[in-house]
């Protein structure tokens, strides 16, 4: 299970197409989890494995395209490569040879129909893609219009990343995200909630990667769903749930009600970083 965090100057560059080259300062670092299945049969992400950074600096790393890369690993943090020269040994030869087209980022999210969801002409479709390994089922996919095509990156709005999933059977991939006080009630598993907690929920369907085989990542947005916790006038804490956009997936082949789905995202754990 793989989480792709950039910087501001990162996703402006991806928004705007500017990544040949990357401006300087543009950070990307991905974060990698084990996964485990759920319940659900979902994949979540489990024990901790690495975290490896890019860093755009044309004048500092000249040798490796102006990128500059980093690798951690474990719980204690080992570095891999004990000086930055590894980069030039190891890294950036795949990246050359795989995303030249990308500005030697594998992670850049795939075009898609940049039109709001509500907007989408929504069909409720049945579709079968058989792969070597797997026979996926999509549902819900968005009609796609004659608009030309773009690279959206989601706005959290200032929410940080709670976790991830990926559901094979459905086709897709969702991240939770949240404020501090929903991160918080998320590492603690209690089931009693306080004012204040913010929850995004989003879906995307997931596509090949086609810079790096046997790799998935996100492409069309399916889904936004929004969660908050407010207090009562007669003191207690109430849970207001909201769809923002598009139509919420199945869980294990049922669609679930307001309270189900509260339930259902809310009891997300989190990735866990060191």
């Amino acid at each position: 299970m793989r989480i792709i965090y950039g910087n501001d100057i990162a996703v402006k560059a991806i928004q705007e197409e500017n990544f040949h080259p990357w401006p300087d300062g543009a950070t990307v670092v991905k974060a990698v989890w084990e996964q485990v299945e759920n319940e659900y049969g979902e994949l979540r992400p489990g024990k901790f494995q690495n975290v490896q950074f890019m860093v755009k600096d044309t004048k500092k790393f000249k040798d490796t395209e102006g990128w500059g890369f980093a690798k951690f690993s474990t719980e204690t943090r080992i570095p891999t490569g004990k000086t930055a020269s590894f980069a030039k040994e190891s890294c950036i030869s795949c990246h050359r040879q795989l995303a030249e087209k990308t500005g030697y980022l594998f992670n850049v999210p795939l075009k898609t129909n940049p039109l709001p969801l509500n907007h989408w002409n929504m069909k409720p479709v049945n579709m079968y893609i058989l792969t070597s390994l797997f026979l996926f089922q999509i549902s819900c996919i968005p009609e796609k219009t004659s608009e030309q095509f773009s690279r959206i990156v989601f706005d959290p709005a200032g929410l940080k990343v709670i976790t991830s999933s990926v559901n094979r059977q459905l086709g897709t991939m969702s991240i939770l995200y949240g404020n501090s006080q929903s991160y918080q009630q998320a590492l603690t598993e209690s089931t009693g909630h306080t004012a204040g907690e913010e929850y995004s929920f989003v879906t995307w369907k997931y596509e090949g990667n086609p810079l790096y085989d046997g790799s998935d990542i996100n492409g069309e947005l399916l889904c936004v769903e929004h969660i908050t916790t407010q207090r009562s006038q007669a003191g207690k804490v109430t849970i207001t749930y909201e769809l923002k956009q598009g139509k919420p997936m199945p869980v294990k082949g049922k669609s679930l009600n307001k309270l189900e789905r509260i339930h259902y995202i809310i009891e997300h754990r989190p990735a866990i970083l060191p």
